[in-house]
């Protein structure tokens, strides 16, 4: 393919995406249910960059290392399962570090 820096990075996510599902489609069709386990595993290993927008007590990540406490406006690397209810309850926000 001859595509342009732009075109790659709006089709690499669908790529991706494509061979991820074939993975998974594969693997249920064959009955492997541990290459499902190994996706759960990625999936709550993976860390998000957060803002704080209020301030937050130390918490005790799902990787078992200690986080904070945070200040406004402090930035952080969290587990992805302890930020989900940080973000839902607005005490922090994903940044987007991709530019």
């Amino acid at each position: 393919m001859n595509l342009t820096p732009e075109e790659k990075y709006l089709i690499e996510p669908s790529l991706t995406s494509r061979k991820r599902f074939d993975k998974l489609r594969r693997a249920l069709i064959h009955g492997q249910t541990s290459i499902l386990g190994n996706v759960s595993d990625i999936i709550s290993s993976k860390y998000v960059v957060v803002r704080f927008i209020e301030p937050a007590s130390s918490l005790i990540g799902v990787d078992l290392a200690k986080y904070g406490p945070f200040k406004n406006e402090d930035v952080s690397v969290l587990p992805l399962d302890n930020a989900k209810p940080l973000l839902k309850q607005g005490i922090v926000q994903e940044l987007d570090l991709e530019f």
